[in-house]
């Protein structure tokens, strides 16, 4: 005899959607354990080497911008800095940091989850976790060791807390989520692009009266008053000018920051559109719906906002999309929501070839780590904690000091942009011969130099690698 529930629903309804819950937690998982096995074993970007050779630098006593150049803003390197601290000057350290990058994208993928929930309900909240975690471009990145990561953590937990205002009228998520944005910017300059959007969201809720006018000088005074205390810092402690040079000025001359369309601007997103079709046309459909049904509301704002202001850089790396992916995932949940209720058998089918999908694409595309870590210990072993090293490209000095204030990257490559910074008469084969390094790459020198050849031999184990002679120790 069929049985009936409470409000009448036959059982076939109530069987088949949880399984396509089911579906998703599982994906979910398996996306996790991806996420979580790349860390520990795929190969590092080198601005991961990079962001960790700058907090053991600050660690160490240096001022950054002061002592050495860096065009990015500070607080990942004080957080990375406090894992140096605890796991000591080891290749464990950078497992470690890894390893909270990976936290830190779960928290991301869960605050995804409560702000659909809020705008759009429990269904839509587990397809955009769905959604983000299962994005390729999402993987591949945020599990990296880079300031991106912390930033869209502050950032998607910022608009949680002002969606939390929207529903509730109270005070502490508005004055939390203030605090969250502005931290976002202090991880990186990028973060701006966040809080000029937020400002336009909130200048329009507070025209059409869903913003109090108590409330929007609240919110904004609270960003205010943490940019005066930005401002105050900076200029005591790097002084202004240094500080704007190497974030802002350095960054729109040398790394393609202005806003131009073009080819190689959609490199990483038509990359993304192979490897997740179902993400980018549910964010398509959900757009059109949002349009149709005359909502669109904060979270579709701050996608296209978001997307359109990544898209729009000359050359944007693959990590710049990690901001808007959380916002694109929400409006792609609705896009595909309706699919669900309508057609689960081929909703549910979609959604396990996107899940077989990503994680063929994340194994057939990650490389082994094995060999970075074995030249860092190699460094290591070779050298004493007070050696110097010129590394040039930031592939193995994590944990050494440095010859000069240009310790990765061309000294050409910075000439003339860093100016005034740049140190007078900077010459790279006279620092080698000053400073003695115990080690020394092939990058951006010549080997044949009277500098290299007379002091340094090839080291037998990584031939990029040149050991002065008088410092040579087993196994070179």
């Amino acid at each position: 005899m069929p049985a009936t529930g409470v409000a009448g629903c036959s059982p076939a309804p109530a069987v088949s959607k949880p399984l396509h819950r089911w579906l998703v937690i599982v994906s979910l998982a398996l996306f996790g354990l991806a996420a979580a096995a790349a860390s520990l074993v795929r190969r590092f970007n080198l601005d991961e080497f990079e962001a960790l050779h700058t907090s053991w630098k600050m660690l160490s006593g240096e001022t950054i911008y002061v002592d050495f150049l860096q065009h990015h803003h500070f607080l990942l390197y004080h957080l990375l800095g406090a894992v140096i601290a605890l796991f000591g000057a080891d290749t464990s350290t950078i497992i470690a940091a890894r390893l909270l990058m990976l936290a830190m994208a779960g928290g991301i993928v869960w605050i995804t989850h409560r702000i659909a929930l809020l705008v759009y309900g429990r269904d839509v909240a587990l397809l955009s976790a769905f959604f983000l975690a299962s994005t390729v471009l999402y993987l591949d990145n945020a599990i990296e060791i880079r300031p991106d990561v912390p930033m869209v953590l502050c950032t998607v937990a910022a608009v949680w807390c002002l969606a939390r205002h929207n529903a509730s009228r109270t005070l502490p998520p508005l004055l939390a989520g203030a605090v969250l944005l502005f931290v976002s910017f202090l991880f990186l300059q990028k973060g701006a692009a966040a809080v000029a959007l937020v400002g336009l969201l909130t200048a329009h809720q507070l025209h059409t009266g869903r913003l109090s006018r108590r409330d929007f000088c609240l919110y904004w005074g609270v960003l205010g008053i943490s940019s005066c205390l930005f401002v105050w810092y900076v200029s005591a402690a790097f002084t202004w000018p240094r500080y704007y040079s190497l974030n802002w000025t350095l960054n729109a001359r040398l790394l393609n920051a202005q806003f131009v369309f073009g080819d190689k601007s959609t490199r990483h997103l038509l990359a993304s559109v192979r490897h997740n079709p179902l993400l980018w046309v549910s964010f398509v459909a959900g757009v059109g719906t949002l349009l149709r049904q005359r909502s669109f509301g904060m979270v579709a704002f701050l996608a296209l906002g978001l997307l359109g202001f990544t898209a729009a850089k000359t050359v944007p790396h693959p990590q710049y999309y990690l901001l808007p992916l959380p916002f694109i995932a929400i409006i792609a949940a609705r896009g595909l929501h309706p699919l669900v209720k309508r057609a689960r058998a081929p909703a549910l089918l979609l959604l396990a070839l996107t899940t077989l999908q990503t994680l063929f694409v994340v194994r057939a595309t990650g490389e082994s780590n094995r060999q970075q870590l074995a030249r860092i210990r190699y460094v290591l072993a070779q050298t004493d904690p007070g050696d110097r090293v010129y590394d040039g490209q930031a592939r193995f000095n994590l944990f050494r000091k440095d010859i000069g204030y240009f310790w990765f990257g061309s000294p050409e490559k910075w000439r003339g942009v860093a100016s005034p910074l740049e140190p007078p008469g900077y010459d790279l084969y006279r620092l080698i011969e000053q400073q003695r390094p115990k080690i020394v790459s092939n990058s951006f020198i010549d080997a044949s130099n009277p500098a290299i050849a007379r002091s340094y031999t090839q080291s037998g184990v990584f031939g990029e690698l040149y050991v002065r002679n008088d410092a040579r120790r087993g196994g070179n």
